[in-house]
């Protein structure tokens, strides 16, 4: 069972590609699954793309790290769910 509403999202997440060339850092509240961004890493930001990865692949999903051009619209990052959310 999801313990976050981060986690209810990635679990409806079948694949999703990242750009790999991409660097978004912050936190993700586990409370409300909110995103808050940082300018840089630091010893409370971490890579958010990173952390939406791992949960995707925590929950049986698949995750491919490919170029800017190969994201629909050039976007950070996309993603086929399961089911509607």
């Amino acid at each position: 069972m999801p313990s976050s509403t981060m986690d209810r999202y990635c679990c409806a997440i079948d694949s999703m590609l990242i750009d790999m060339t991409t660097q978004l850092y912050g936190t993700v509240d586990e409370a409300d699954g909110m995103l808050r961004f940082a300018d840089a890493p630091s010893h409370e930001a971490y890579s958010v793309l990173g952390e939406i990865a791992a949960r995707v692949i925590r929950s049986s999903g698949r995750v491919l790290a490919v170029r800017t051009d190969d994201v629909p619209n050039r976007s950070a990052l996309a993603a086929i769910l399961r089911y509607p959310i």
